[in-house]
């Protein structure tokens, strides 16, 4: 099960009410982030965002004074699956987010370098293997079908994920299998009526998949 306490980074501290504000734009230049959270011993009072800070005059102004404009509970506990992350994260367009342990005490906080490195191994990005993206209509989904297809053909799937076409008619299925070779598969599942309209083989590709994940990687930690 992957779980918010897998991701928990111990590399960006948290501030203190009694810190200064200047102190927390020296952090958040240092880190490069946009937010930070504000915690007293293991209590979280909230988190504090940039443009908070940028809104007062005197930058010597402790943190404690400032008023905050995310919402105070911003946070998931440790036993929460990474999804609950990542929907926090997108909404309120977070590059940090506090994790809590059953006790509702600060544990830590997940960066957006550890969310995705996090589902780059939830996804298998970095493992060889081949990738194919179908198209059907929701009545015609069956992950249960399209295993034994792929299965018949001696391969298997390490990772799928399902999303809606732009215009909400279909679902595109992303399915990364064990296998580089995909001719047979595509065969097979096109004879059954399944519509390819991607698939990603040849390792040449492979390597400049991986390639531009690493990049991304470099230029999130720069």
């Amino acid at each position: 099960m992957f779980l918010a306490s897998t991701l928990i980074s111990d590399k960006i501290p948290p501030v203190k009410t009694s810190d200064p504000a200047y102190r927390v734009l020296d952090w958040m230049n240092e880190f490069k982030v946009e937010q930070l959270p504000v915690v007293n011993s293991k209590s979280l009072l909230g988190i504090i965002s940039e443009s908070d800070v940028l809104e007062i005059e005197d930058l010597n102004q402790p943190v404690g004074d400032i008023q905050l404009s995310l919402p105070a509970n911003l946070s998931v506990y440790s036993s929460q699956h990474v999804f609950d992350v990542l929907k926090q994260m997108e909404l309120y367009k977070l590059d940090v987010l506090p994790v809590l342990d059953k006790n509702s005490e600060y544990l830590g906080l997940i960066s957006r370098d550890e969310l995705l490195q996090g589902f780059a191994k939830l996804f298998s990005i970095s493992e060889p293997g081949g990738i194919m993206v179908l198209e059907m209509l929701e009545k015609d989904y069956s992950l249960a079908q399209i295993s034994r297809i792929i299965e018949a053909e001696d391969a298997k799937i390490i990772a799928l994920f399902v999303n809606r076409s732009f215009d909400n008619t279909q679902l595109n299925v992303t399915i990364k299998l064990n296998a580089s070779e995909l001719t047979r598969i595509t065969a097979s599942l096109q004879r059954m009526n399944y519509q390819v309209i991607m698939s990603f083989f040849d390792k040449t590709q492979l390597d400049d998949t991986k390639d531009r994940y690493d990049l991304l990687m470099r230029f999130l930690n720069t």
